[in-house]
């Protein structure tokens, strides 16, 4: 079986005899961030909105890193708008483990970005340039669902809580009856967000929340989040 690298961080190990280096990886992301643009571009969309983010504050101060970026600075938040211009720069650092999250555009258009250096892109358009330039571009494309992808029917929502600097689950309600778009005004967020992911129960959206759990929610006690799943 042929043994495949999988991550940024394979450069300089060795697969099938071979060592990947940092040039021959750099070919590879280039052809996947390109990818992201020719599917864009068919798709009609200047921009494209984050979620599920997540910042690996450990590993972006490095500046010693060849894989760094002074682009990487980029301000970047859930929920945020990321213009034609910058989503290159974003696209690498998922790719090079600074941050994970997904792209979304309505109900029109995803990008998302998997283990093992998967890249699920979903459009409600054919995209047949978008997929020839990828497969020109020696990139493996097959017609296969997202396993991120989830429609609101399926998503499953519950509130969770463990004790203030201790990280285990503690207790948890499964938030019923509850429309997207309450949830979305509650926690700030844009009708084009979803609400999958983790979200921070605080003061001042928990008097929100309490009316849908039976649990009484303190926090000067306990940290609360709204996870949503399947």
């Amino acid at each position: 079986m042929k043994e495949e690298w999988i991550s940024s961080s394979d450069i300089g190990q060795t697969f099938n005899g071979k060592e990947l280096t940092l040039n021959e990886y750099m070919e590879v992301e280039k052809a996947y961030v390109h990818a992201v643009m020719e599917f864009l571009k068919e798709n009609k969309l200047t921009s494209l909105r984050v979620i599920q983010l997540q910042i690996h504050h450990e590993i972006l101060p490095d500046k010693s890193s060849p894989l760094y970026e002074e682009a990487f600075h980029l301000p970047i938040v859930e929920d945020a708008v990321i213009h034609e211009k910058d989503i290159p720069t974003v696209c690498k650092m998922i790719l090079r483990n600074y941050i994970h999250c997904h792209f979304v555009s309505m109900d029109q258009f995803f990008v998302h970005f998997g283990w093992d250096y998967y890249m699920y892109i979903g459009s409600n358009q054919p995209c047949n340039n978008a997929i020839k330039f990828a497969l020109n571009n020696k990139l493996f494309v097959e017609d296969y669902p997202s396993p991120y992808y989830l429609v609101e029917e399926r998503v499953n929502r519950y509130i969770e809580w463990s004790v203030i600097g201790d990280e285990k689950i503690v207790g948890e309600e499964r938030l019923q009856n509850v429309s997207l778009t309450e949830l979305q005004k509650a926690l700030h967020l844009s009708d084009e967000h979803p609400v999958i992911g983790s979200f921070t129960i605080n003061p001042e959206n928990k008097d929100f929340f309490q009316q849908f759990i039976n649990h009484k929610i303190d926090l000067p006690k306990y940290e609360y989040y709204l996870y949503s799943g399947d």
